[in-house]
């Protein structure tokens, strides 16, 4: 019985320099195909032992290879949503956040060069803004007024909280200044 050898079909090469006085066929990158190497070429030929570095396999062939594909961002200045965003005269993408490539260069929020930390990113082909709920209605005048109302409320909470937390604040300053005074007695005595 005889064994089943596989052997995989030869990968053509391609030289990474040309030579002028080279004779041999060429790839699509313009190198010497390896495999079709002329006999009679003082760079290719069987005389000279090919050098590992100075070929490329033809997958890798860079005449070959797709042109980069320009990385699109979305992004945005505030941490969640896009209220920073919704004003700003930047194009928008379907998700509301800006597209950081073409931003408006008299913005300065969102250009690169504005160098403003963004707090929100995503690639294009990663935009959520498929997923993105459809604008809620205008608003009358009158519902306009009762949110403004009750954000005004909440601030003024907001105030008061921070005015009690201020004035305990100061409380445990004045107490610790007071402690400071004592010690500061006693060691002097």
């Amino acid at each position: 019985m005889s064994a089943v050898v596989h052997t995989e079909p030869p990968t053509e090469t391609h030289a990474l320099y040309n030579f002028p006085d080279c004779t041999c066929a060429r790839g699509a990158c313009g190198g010497a195909i390896a495999e079709q190497a002329d006999e009679a070429c003082s760079w290719h030929g069987s005389a000279r032992s090919p050098i590992a570095g100075e070929w490329h396999r033809v997958e890798y062939c860079p005449a070959l290879q797709p042109a980069p594909v320009p990385l699109v961002r979305h992004v945005g200045r505030s941490w969640s949503g896009t209220y920073l965003e919704d004003p700003c005269p930047c194009p928008k993408a379907a998700c509301g956040l800006v597209i950081q490539e073409e931003a408006d260069p008299a913005c300065d929020q969102h250009p690169v060069n504005a160098r403003k930390t963004m707090r929100q990113r995503h690639a294009a082909g990663d935009c959520p803004g498929h997923a993105r709920p459809t604008p809620l209605p205008e608003l009358s005048p009158r519902e306009q007024a009762e949110r403004r109302k009750r954000r005004l409320e909440r601030l003024w909470a907001d105030e008061e909280r921070q005015a009690k937390a201020l004035d305990r604040t100061r409380e445990l300053i004045r107490a610790e200044a007071d402690r400071l005074v004592e010690l500061t007695d006693r060691l002097t005595r």
